[in-house]
């Protein structure tokens, strides 16, 4: 995944994730496990965050598979 550029931008519960390459998925996660919110082949993707707390971003591209944690 380190080939791939990709960024997280938190603003205000609004989470952006952009890439210069096209991922396969981005999925986000709240902390029990429960999927939020997915996007599927997208360079760019925005969801907003329900409520403040702790989240896991999933990306997969062709390269792997990378898990982030967002705290808002």
């Amino acid at each position: 995944m380190q080939a791939d550029k990709y960024t997280y931008k938190l603003n205000n519960g609004n989470l952006v994730i952009s890439s210069l390459c096209q991922l396969s998925t981005i999925q986000i996660f709240d902390i029990n496990g429960k999927m939020l919110a997915q996007k599927v082949d997208s360079q760019t993707a925005n969801f907003t965050l329900p409520v403040h707390g702790v989240y896991i971003v999933k990306v997969t591209s062709d390269s792997g598979i990378e898990n982030k944690k967002v705290v808002w």
